[in-house]
Formats: structure tokens, C-alpha cells, sequence
């Protein structure tokens, strides 16, 4: 019995092999799924539900491990393992078409970094599987397979290819995008984003994580949030193939980046062939489009991401431009892109903690003061208790009409 499972599982790995390049109804693929059948036929009558367990590439017939197995299945083992099955079982009647979705199942289960169910992509009459039990996993496991798939990406796409992993990234995504009032994830998000090496991908999360909070802030609907996540994570996926060393350069500016103006656009289309969901393609071609002129055509999610990717450039310099501190790069996003939605900016400002009651600020003249009372409507217009060298202290409302005092900047003192 056990030479006839071995020849079973030799000839299914033969499958397995010849699937990799043909599709199953080319002939090199027939003849080995006709001698794969065979195998079957010759063992089930001795077992009507014949079952074989897994463990690594070692496979298991009533606790007995196939040991002349050798390395002769070892296409199909892998396949099994990356798909988390611990065992199938094959009923006598099992049909050629069965077998044949059952392989191309695993196939497309070992391409994926969280194994689905079968009923996903086959629904079987007489072959069954046994899935491991998933793990849960830490938040440190996640950010390390994560930070792997955006290097392994970006290799791929420098290289030419033009493959996107958004089944994984989308997984991310919707793990990472938690309930009102929970923020842990996003914080093993600016983890995940200082761990990279290349400043396109920490400034890819880090607008990932800014967008996500941004629709918590604004009360989104959650379904939003893992969209608006993956919009902000792949908005300069056209970037991605540029070198690293030209995007993070402080010097030369955007005209030493290749088609610089053209990569939303690249983007665009990077994503739509890849089958990106359309809010991310769209998100890609507005995200830089009119972010100081107002324009009712530019769907929201492009300048809610718009301003998340503007303010995570300006925080990490790169593009020609030094890097600012964060409260000088809100108050030059907010007053230089006045067309920002009001309640966009003051979701933007409101997350920073910085235009509080106590704050010390200075003024647009120099002098130094203390907030007082702050502006919700507008954060950078609260009143302020302004240090006049001449005056003494002098309360301000920077809201007032005709005012031309204005805050521009936060002190760390």
C-alpha cells in the first residue's frame, strides 16, 4: 500500500509541477493528471475514504510516516503546507474536475500570506482537507511579514515587473484599521514605518496610518478606513521604482525624479492594471491634483490622502525639500492649502495636541505668547496672551476681524 501512495503522491506532484506552467487542459497537463487519476483508482478500492496527514514534508498513512517518499513529492508538500492543510481525505467517486480544483487551490493558497478556506475557490463532494487552526499572531509578526512583502515588492517593481500583493497589503490594512478609540495598531504602523530602509516605504505607511486615523477623526464609516488605508499606502506606488537615494535627497528637487509630474498618473495605471479597487486608482491620480485650488471634481478620499502624504513629505524632507518640524509643516499646510475642507484641517490640527489651552506659541511679529483660550472651528486663530515688549501682556484674538497677527509656530519651552 505504501509503494501505491507514494506513486499517488509523486504523480499529483507532477501535477502540481506541470500546472505551475501550462493550463490543465493542455496536453502535458492531461497525461499527468491521467496518471495521477490512475493512482487513485488503484488505492481507493482498498480504502473508500482514503486520508493522509501532513507535517512539513513528511507525509503520514494511518501513523505511519512514508519514508521512501524521498523528496519525490516535494512540489506538492510545500503547496500543502503553505496552504495550512494538515490532511485530506479522497472518497472513491472523486472526480477528475475535483482534483483538478483541488490543486489548483493549494497552488493559489501558497501564494497568499494568510491561508483561506476551501470554499473560497472549490466546493468538494469528495475530497476534504483538514486546516490548520489559525494563529493569531503578534502585531510584531505582522509588521515583519508586512515590512517584507512592501521590500519584496519594490525589488520587483525596480526590476520591471509590475505584480501588486494586494491581497496581503489589503489583509494589512483591515487588521491595522481598529474601532474608535483603540490606537494600538497604528502605532505598530509608525513602528513598521521607521523599520524601513527606503523613504518611499515609511512615507507609504506613514500616510497609510495618518489616513486611516484621519477617517476615524472625522467619524467615516469604518468600512472607509481600510480603504482609505491602502489608497495612502500605495498613492506613489509609480515612486516605488524610482531609486532611493534620489527621493529622499534634499537637494535638486523633483526634476531629478524620472517623470516626476507623470507618476500619478503612472500610478494610475500601475494600479488599475494590477486590479486595485477604484477608490485606490483614483486616489493615485488625484492625490496631487488641485491641492491649493478647490475643485468639486476631486473625489474627497484623494484630498483627505492628499493632505496625509503633503504633511508626512514635509515631516520627512526628501524630494529636494528639508524636513519640518510638525508643527511648522501643519501650519504651512494649513494656511498655504486653503482649499482643504475646514473640518479636514481641524481633524489634521486636533490630532497633533499642539493648539491647546497653555500652549506656548509665537506670533507672526516675533513675540511670544500663551494660548488661552483655543478655537475649535480654527485652531490656529484661539486667543492668546501675547508677551508685548512695550504693552506687557496683551490678550489677542487671532479670529477677530481684521487681525493680522497669526500664529506661526509652537514652542517647545
Amino acid at each position: 500500500m505504501s509503494d501505491r501512495l507514494t506513486e499517488l503522491l509523486t504523480r499529483l506532484n507532477s501535477v502540481v509541477k506541470k500546472l505551475r506552467l501550462y493550463p490543465p487542459e493542455h496536453t502535458v497537463c492531461a497525461a499527468a493528471i491521467d496518471l495521477a487519476m490512475e493512482s487513485i483508482r488503484a488505492v481507493t478500492p482498498d480504502e473508500p475514504a482514503l486520508t493522509i496527514g501532513f507535517a512539513g514534508l513528511t507525509a503520514v498513512h494511518k501513523g505511519v510516516p512514508l519514508v521512501d517518499l524521498g523528496t519525490r513529492a516535494k512540489a506538492l508538500l510545500d503547496a500543502l503546507t503553505g496552504a495550512g492543510i494538515r490532511w485530506v481525505r479522497i472518497e472513491q467517486g472523486v472526480s477528475r474536475e475535483e482534483v483538478v480544483r483541488f490543486l489548483l487551490w493549494i497552488m493559489r493558497q501558497d501564494e497568499r500570506s494568510t491561508p483561506g478556506t476551501p470554499e473560497e475557490g472549490w466546493h468538494p463532494v469528495n475530497l476534504h482537507v483538514g486546516l490548520v487552526e489559525p494563529s493569531a499572531g503578534t502585531s510584531a509578526d505582522l509588521e515583519i511579514r508586512v515590512g517584507e512583502v512592501l521590500q519584496t515588492m519594490v525589488v520587483s517593481l525596480r526590476a520591471g515587473g509590475s505584480a501588486l500583493p494586494l491581497a496581503e497589503l489589503w489583509d494589512f490594512v483591515c487588521r491595522v484599521s481598529p474601532p474608535s478609540g483603540q490606537s494600538d495598531p497604528l502605532l505598530g504602523m509608525l513602528e513598521l514605518a521607521m523599520a524601513q530602509r527606503e523613504y518611499i516605504l515609511r512615507r507609504a505607511v506613514l500616510t497609510s496610518a495618518l489616513s486611516i486615523e484621519l477617517s476615524r477623526r472625522l467619524n467615516l464609516d469604518s468600512a472607509l478606513s481600510p480603504q482609505l488605508g491602502l489608497a495612502g499606502l500605495l498613492a506613489d506606488v509609480a515612486l516605488f521604482k524610482v531609486d532611493g537615494d534620489s527621493l529622499s535627497c534634499r537637494h535638486g528637487g523633483p526634476q531629478q525624479i524620472p517623470r516626476w509630474s507623470d507618476h500619478p498618473s503612472d500610478g494610475a495605471r500601475i494600479l488599475a492594471s494590477a486590479g486595485a479597487p477604484s477608490l485606490t486608482v483614483v486616489v493615485a491620480a488625484e492625490h496631487h491634483w488641485g491641492l491649493r485650488y478647490a475643485s468639486p471634481a476631486r473625489h474627497p478620499a484623494s484630498t483627505l490622502v492628499g493632505m496625509a502624504d503633503t504633511l508626512t513629505g514635509q515631516l520627512l524632507g526628501g524630494f529636494g525639500a528639508a524636513s519640518r518640524r510638525l508643527d511648522l509643516a501643519l501650519i504651512a499646510l494649513v494656511t498655504e492649502g486653503s482649499c482643504y475642507p475646514a473640518e479636514l484641517s481641524r481633524a489634521m490640527l486636533g490630532m497633533s495636541g499642539l493648539f491647546v489651552k497653555g500652549a506656548r506659541v509665537r506670533l507672526s511679529n516675533r513675540q511670544k505668547g500663551e494660548i488661552v483660550t483655543p478655537n475649535p472651528s480654527d485652531p490656529l486663530r484661539p486667543e492668546v496672551l501675547m508677551d508685548d515688549e512695550v504693552e506687557g501682556m496683551k490678550l489677542v484674538d487671532l479670529s477677530a476681524a481684521g487681525e493680522r497677527l497669526a500664529l506661526a509656530a509652537v514652542l517647545e519651552e
